[in-house]
């Protein structure tokens, strides 16, 4: 999937530096975040929504575009 160069110069530096496995603590902090992660990706998206709609009722935006959700899709002439 990648070359011994990009190993040498970037992953190996990174291994040495930080362990080839998570600490316990790490591995714990990762399972914990991703209890809220549905949570705090639908609120991420609302809040895109809300500043797609902002954008595009300010009269110096020429555009505002939030894909997929056509609905937020705005051209003004």
């Amino acid at each position: 999937m990648c070359g011994q160069d990009f190993l040498d110069e970037n992953l190996n530096l990174f291994l040495r530096n930080t362990g080839p496995t998570l600490s316990p603590f790490n591995a714990w902090l990762h399972l914990k975040s991703l209890e809220t992660l549905e949570l705090r990706m639908k609120q991420h998206c609302q809040n895109a929504g809300r500043v797609a709609d902002f954008l595009g009722q300010q009269k110096k935006v020429t555009f505002a575009d939030c894909n997929p959700l056509t609905r937020f899709r705005k051209h003004l002439s």
